[in-house]
C-alpha cells in the first residue's frame, strides 16, 4: 500500500507505545488505554519495546487486531526488525520503525538533514521521529512527510510517563489548525 493512501493523503502523526510494565500496572491496560487516545485523536500508534518485550508487543498487536482491526498501526521492536517485520505480517501492522538507522542526528541540522534525505530518496517519505513537539510540531510537517511524538505526549513529557490526552489534543488542534491555514493561503 503506497504511503499516501495508508495515511489517507494527509502527513500522519504517529505517537509511541512504550510497553513493559511501568509504575505496578498492567502492561495491557496502560496500552489499550493510551491507544484509545490516539485513536481518537486520529493519531497512529507505534507499538515498541522500549521498556517491554517483543512479546509485549504481541499482546497489544493481538487486542488491536481484535478490538480494532481497522486500525493503522505500526510497530518497532528496538534491535530486532526482523522479529518487528514477523509481528507486522502476524497481526496486521501497517508500518515499521527501524530505530538509528542514521544513528543520532545533531537536531539544529534538521531542516539540513531533511532536505539532503529527499534529495537522495526521492520519493520515500522521511518521517522525523527525535525531538518532536508541540514547538517543532510545524517545523516537523513543512520539512518531512510526517512525525512520531514519544515523550511529548507522556506525563511531564517523559518517556516513563502515561499519553496524556490534554496533550495529544493541544498537537492535534495546532495540525488541524496549521492544515486549514494552508488550504486558505
Amino acid at each position: 500500500m503506497k504511503f499516501e493512501t495508508l495515511f489517507g493523503g494527509r502527513k500522519p502523526l504517529i505517537g509511541m507505545i512504550h510497553t513493559g510494565c511501568m509504575h505496578g500496572e498492567d502492561m495491557l491496560d496502560t496500552a489499550k488505554r493510551e491507544i484509545e487516545i490516539y485513536l481518537e485523536y486520529g493519531v497512529y500508534p507505534l507499538i515498541e519495546n522500549y521498556f517491554g518485550t517483543s512479546a509485549d508487543c504481541e499482546k497489544v498487536m493481538v487486542w488491536l487486531q481484535e478490538y480494532h482491526p481497522k486500525a493503522v498501526y505500526g510497530v518497532n521492536i528496538l534491535g530486532d526488525p526482523y522479529e518487528a517485520i514477523l509481528l507486522a505480517g502476524a497481526y496486521g501492522a501497517k508500518f515499521i520503525q527501524i530505530d538509528s538507522v542514521c544513528s543520532h542526528l545533531d537536531p539544529e541540522k534538521d531542516e539540513e538533514y531533511a532536505e539532503d534525505f529527499k534529495a537522495v530518496l526521492n520519493d520515500f517519505p522521511v518521517i522525523v521521529r527525535a525531538g518532536v513537539s508541540l514547538d517543532t510540531i510545524e517545523e516537523t510537517f513543512r520539512l518531512a512527510d510526517g512525525a512520531i511524538v514519544g515523550s511529548w505526549f507522556k506525563d511531564e513529557h517523559v518517556d516513563t510517563g502515561h499519553v496524556n490526552e490534554e496533550y495529544v489534543r493541544q498537537m492535534v488542534e495546532k495540525i488541524v489548525l496549521r492544515q486549514s491555514n494552508l488550504k486558505e493561503e
